[in-house]
Order: C-alpha cells, then sequence, then structure tokens
C-alpha cells in the first residue's frame, strides 16, 4: 500500500492497462463466438448450395412441357389478334399538299351537311365536323399524311349516321394529333442507332396510332342501335369505344297529357249516325227515338229497353296505358360516344412457312 502510494503515476498506468488488456480479451472472446456462429451459418448454406446444384431443378418434364405448350397458345392468339388489326392497315397512306388536303375538307364537309339536311338533321353552329381549326388555318405539310386518313375515318362514321336520320348533332370534337403539336422528331444520328436486336424493336414497336374523337347527338334508339352496329362491323376503318353515355332527352317521366291524339270525325253523310260527342257511351251510333204513345208508326217502338246493347265505358287505366307507350316510344335519347380511329402502323409479319421435311415424311 505504501508503495502505491509513493509511486501514483506508476500504480495508474499498471491499473489501466490491466483494465485495458480486459476489455480486448473480452472483445475478443465476444468476436470469436460470433465468428463461429458465422462460420457455421455459412457451412450450412453452402451444403444447401451444393445439394439444389446437384439435384434437378423445378419444374419436372411434364410441367415444363405443359408450360410450354401454353405459351406457344398465348403466341398463337396474340398473333391472330395482330394478324385481325392489320387487316385494318392502309396499303398506302397518301401525302397530300396542304392544298389538296383544305380541298378533301371542304369536299367532306359539303357531303355531310347534304346528308344530314336531307334527313333534316341539326347541326351545331359553324359545323366543320372535328375540322374548324383548319376553315382559317392550313395544316402543316408534314401532318397532311394522318390528317387525311382522320378525315376519312370521320367522314365515312358520319355518314353511316346521316343514314340512321339523327334528330340533331349536339357536338363533334376531334384531340389534336401529336403532328399537328410540333413537327416530328428528326431521327438520331448516333452511330449505335441502328444496333440492336430486330426482334426486340418488332416486340417494342406499337402497331396501331390512335386518334380520339368525341361525338355527341340525339336520336332514338333503334336509331342509335344500329350506328353502333355499323360502327363495330366497320371494314373500312377500326373504331374503339373508350365510353358511351346515354340519356333520356326529357328528364320527367311521361303523362298522359303529353300524348296529343289526332281526332278524326267520321263523315256524318251516312242517315243514322253522327260525331261521337263527350261522354257517349253508344260509340257514335245513333238510337232510334222511342215514344211511348200508341199509334206510334215507328217500328223502334216495340224495341224493349233491355234489349238494346250499350257499349261499355273503356277502362281509364287501359287509356293511360296505351298512351304512355306511344309517348314513350316518340321519346330520343341523347347519345355521347367517346372513341378511338386506329391507325395501323408497320409492316405485317410474314406467315411462316411449313417445315419441308415434316411434308415430305411420310
Amino acid at each position: 500500500m505504501d508503495w502505491i502510494q509513493e509511486n501514483k503515476f506508476v500504480s495508474g498506468l499498471l491499473a489501466a492497462t490491466i483494465l485495458f488488456a480486459g476489455g480486448i480479451f473480452y472483445h475478443g472472446y465476444s468476436e470469436g463466438d460470433e465468428f463461429k456462429a458465422n462460420m457455421a451459418q455459412y457451412g450450412e448454406l453452402s451444403n444447401r448450395y451444393s445439394t439444389l446444384i446437384s439435384a434437378k431443378p423445378y419444374p419436372n418434364q411434364q410441367n415444363l412441357a405443359a408450360r410450354e405448350q401454353a405459351i406457344q397458345e398465348y403466341e398463337a392468339v396474340i398473333e391472330e389478334v395482330r394478324n385481325a388489326f392489320y387487316e385494318y392497315k392502309p396499303d398506302k397512306l397518301p401525302k397530300p399538299t396542304p392544298g389538296e388536303f383544305e380541298d378533301a375538307r371542304i369536299k367532306m364537309q359539303g357531303e355531310l351537311r347534304k346528308a344530314f339536311n336531307k334527313t333534316e338533321t341539326a347541326l351545331p353552329d359553324n359545323c366543320g365536323f372535328g375540322f374548324e381549326k383548319y376553315a382559317k388555318n392550313q395544316a402543316a405539310p408534314y401532318a397532311t399524311s394522318k390528317l387525311n386518313y382522320q378525315l376519312g375515318a370521320i367522314q365515312w362514321l358520319l355518314e353511316k349516321l346521316a343514314e340512321n336520320e339523327p334528330k340533331a348533332i349536339i357536338n363533334i370534337r376531334r384531340e389534336l394529333l401529336d403532328v399537328e403539336k410540333g413537327p416530328p422528331p428528326a431521327p438520331s444520328a448516333k452511330k449505335n442507332a441502328g444496333r440492336g436486336s430486330k426482334a426486340a424493336k418488332q416486340g417494342n414497336e406499337k402497331i396501331f396510332e390512335l386518334m380520339p374523337v368525341e361525338l355527341a347527338f340525339t336520336a332514338s334508339e333503334a336509331s342509335m342501335r344500329n350506328f353502333l352496329k355499323e360502327m363495330a362491323n366497320s371494314k373500312e376503318y377500326l373504331y374503339a369505344i373508350r365510353s358511351l353515355r346515354i340519356r333520356n332527352e326529357k328528364q320527367n317521366a311521361p303523362s298522359p297529357k303529353d300524348a296529343a291524339f289526332p281526332v278524326n270525325k267520321p263523315n256524318n253523310d251516312g242517315a243514322g249516325f253522327f260525331a261521337p260527342e263527350e261522354n257517349d257511351v253508344f260509340g257514335g251510333f245513333a238510337l232510334p227515338d222511342v215514344d211511348s204513345g200508341e199509334g206510334d208508326n215507328n217500328d223502334a217502338a216495340d224495341i224493349d229497353q233491355n234489349d238494346r246493347q250499350i257499349t261499355p265505358k273503356p277502362d281509364p287505366m287501359a287509356n293511360d296505358e296505351h298512351i304512355l307507350k306511344q309517348v314513350m316510344g316518340d321519346e330520343k335519347i341523347n347519345i355521347h360516344v367517346n372513341f378511338d380511329i386506329l391507325l395501323i402502323k408497320g409492316e405485317k409479319p410474314t406467315e411462316k412457312k411449313d417445315d419441308p421435311d415434316a411434308s415430305s415424311g411420310a
């Protein structure tokens, strides 16, 4: 104890050294245990990996064959759909000049106005059938090709609508095409731009371009059905309906007061007939006067009052139902169609030729 008091610095240094050495020993011992645990886990994973490598991987041959067959069937369906799309691909897209496109637009507008005027269909003010923009502005030379295609598709569709005699065209709105917003981007001048897998490029290439259009009109239910049927079965252009909204022209339910029936009064030239008056239950037939006095030469006096056949009053509920049917049959509906005109692009895939070895087998 005296030595520690006389050598405080040396004794303090010795104590600090002992504590530091103990800490190092404890840390090394704990790290050694963690190292052993990690090595044991590594050995277990290594053994599992070796087992998986030596074993035959899943799936088995039967499941693999079924999966490959399903993929082939899926690819066949996709190819069939692609070929169906390519049936609508135009052989060649003409490239009219801005002046030629203007002439085509004016001609389309005149023909459609004539068709709708024939059916007495009301048109919106300054109706340009979606191409009002080009009544004052000239189309850009790089946009006339696609605009001309869209012009033909809209004209064909509206001609079919005119054949079904709508009551009114409410609105036609055509969204601007990308080519109308500005010139197309120039092709890349990079050296490696043309490299890469051709099949990958064909897989990523879009085979169609969407041309959105909105059409609102008023027509009968039968006219709407026939028009939509013509639209869906078109062999000239491909239309894809995105949304369809139908609303009654009259929001209030019809009542008997809405019906207006023509009154056809019969001719009174024939004897014994007269125009029926209100509350007349005899249906317009004049019954002979019966006089109870004696000596009257009129044979009708001998007719018994009970033998007269009087037409019963019609059921008022049945009359109302008849009126409602006529009113509802004449009611028109407002139709709003949001659809796309699809311009098919790209080259149609060539059909695969049969394997000559397989055909010459037998």
